[in-house]
């Protein structure tokens, strides 16, 4: 003999995109050895908030770090920060948008990032700003320029 349980069934982890509608069903019921039984069922749909504010940069995260070797440039900054989820940063070089980098969305870093931009010309000098992009599409103020130069030969 087995005493009866009470069961509910739920989807965890589920990622919600900001201003879609979504359906939720909980079931809930009895199983015991003998019979498997729906006791009830609800369902309800909601609409999440649209996401229009563009992510924010706070203490140095409005901070590009370069750090330069030879002809190779890296850079590194602090996340920024959204209502909802930063999916990619941009970097421009020299005022023109150089590359994306995506990143997977968490709660728990990583805070912060980096990229190589590799084989410059020699003795040269870059700008570089970022921008952040969240998974509504909203782009952030881009950062102040920081600049490195490449050695010279």
């Amino acid at each position: 003999y087995y005493p009866d349980t009470w069961y509910a069934d739920s989807t965890r982890n589920a990622t919600f995109i900001p201003g879609n509608t979504y359906t939720a069903t909980i079931t809930s019921g009895i199983k015991t050895l003998w019979t498997n039984h729906t006791a009830s069922e609800y369902s309800w749909t909601f609409k999440t908030w649209p996401d229009l504010n563009a992510p924010w940069g706070l203490n140095n995260a409005d901070v590009v770090y370069i750090t330069v070797s030879g002809t190779d440039i890296y850079l590194s900054w602090w996340q920024y920060y959204d209502s909802y989820w930063i999916t990619k940063y941009k970097i421009y070089r020299n005022g023109t948008l150089l590359t994306t980098v995506d990143v997977t969305p968490t709660w728990y870093g990583p805070f912060s990032y980096q990229y190589a931009d590799m084989n410059l010309d020699t003795g040269t000098v870059y700008g570089y700003a970022i921008s952040a992009v969240d998974i509504g599409g909203n782009e952030s103020l881009k950062t102040p320029i920081s600049f490195g130069t490449t050695s010279a030969n």
